[in-house]
Parts: C-alpha cells; structure tokens; sequence
C-alpha cells in the first residue's frame, strides 16, 4: 500500500473546523462550542479466514480488527478517534488525509472512516471554581463529609447529559 501526496486537509467535516493543533488550543475551542469535530481518513479494510482488520495508510500503527464487518467498522472509529486524541493531547501535528483515490493497494477495499474526536478527547484537568451556596446547605454537608466539588461533578454530567 502506498500514498501518492497528502491531501489539504478539505476532508474536515466538522462546521468549524479546528486549525490548531496545540492541545491547549484544541481543548479552549471545545469549550467555547460543543460542536463535532468530525475527521476523515481513508481506511483499507482486508478479510482473512473470516476475520476483518482495517488500516489507515495516513496513521502509522492505526488499524483494527473484528470478528465481523460489522465490529471491526466500530473498533476502527474508536482506533482512529483514539489515535487522534492522543495526537492532540501530546501536541503533535494531525496528519492531514489523504484522497481515497490516491491510497494504492494490492489487497483489500478502500473507504473512509469518519470519526468525531471530541468524543475521544477531553481535557480532563481540574479547574477550581467559586460557587455560593447557603451556609446551612455548606454546614449540612461538612457535617456529612461530602465533597461539594465531586457532587457539582456529578450533577453537571447529568445536566449536561454526557459520560
């Protein structure tokens, strides 16, 4: 399998494409808009004694492998939308992907895999926060050794309805 030339990076389908590749730029975009942050890359999916494995020509180490057509599509979202969120968290270049058209392969098909990678990357350091609350509410929950920042936690994720 080969590449000829990479590609301008038009495979973008996210709404607003996110330039920088600087974790800390990454993770400051993701919260100033929820949106997807959808990347494309070209994939070579092989068959062999019934089994599926998946590689991506752009992404050196990056492949998948199935029992079925089925489970192997899956695992290799979840290996590229891997395999880019450690990218950014590390700070490192996203390589741009390449035309389907310019993937050469003697085996296999050639297709796209379409991933959203904020659901693999989240900035997961703490930031401290002021909140007022009543000063019975406070006392009620020293007194039953809560921590007040674990239940913000917890409710947040349930209002915001993500995990």
């Amino acid at each position: 399998m080969t590449v000829e030339g990479q590609g301008d990076g038009s495979l973008d389908t996210g709404s607003t494409p996110v330039y920088s590749t600087r974790a800390a730029d990454f993770s400051a975009a993701l919260f100033l808009r929820r949106k997807t942050m959808n990347r494309v890359y070209p994939a070579i999916i092989h068959e062999e004694e019934g089994s599926y494995w998946v590689e991506f020509p752009d992404l050196e180490g990056c492949n998948s492998i199935g029992d079925s057509l089925e489970e192997c599509m899956v695992n290799a979202e979840e290996a590229l939308g891997g395999y880019l969120a450690v990218l950014l968290e590390n700070g490192d270049e996203i390589p741009k992907a390449s035309r389907l058209e310019k993937i050469r392969t003697k085996s296999g098909i050639k297709s796209y895999i379409c991933v959203d990678v904020n659901k693999y990357h989240k900035d997961t350091r703490a930031v401290k926060k002021m909140l007022s609350i009543p000063a019975w509410l406070a006392k009620e929950a020293e007194i039953r050794n809560y921590s007040l920042s674990k239940i913000l936690q917890d409710a947040l994720i349930e209002k915001i309805d993500i995990a």
